[in-house]
């Protein structure tokens, strides 16, 4: 496997894995089993703006990387 196909496939996984902690934090504050110190549509859209963020930022690095990697001719 190239390792541009690497970088990607990794990228991919961990973008999944950001949102399914996403979720699984805005379902805990929806059940009531964690509290906030907001009420639960403040802190939800917290959460999905900073796990947004880091998405983004990370989705960015991953292509960058992925265009060097395709570039040395991996």
């Amino acid at each position: 496997m190239k390792p541009s196909s690497r970088v990607l496939i990794a990228g991919l996984i961990i973008e999944l894995m950001l949102a399914a902690i996403g979720a699984f934090l805005i379902m805990q504050l929806k059940s009531g089993a964690m509290t906030a110190s907001t009420n639960v549509a403040d802190a939800s859209a917290t959460i999905m703006t900073v796990l947004g963020t880091v998405m983004g930022v990370l989705g960015g690095l991953i292509l960058a990387i992925y265009v060097i990697q395709k570039r040395r001719g991996s």
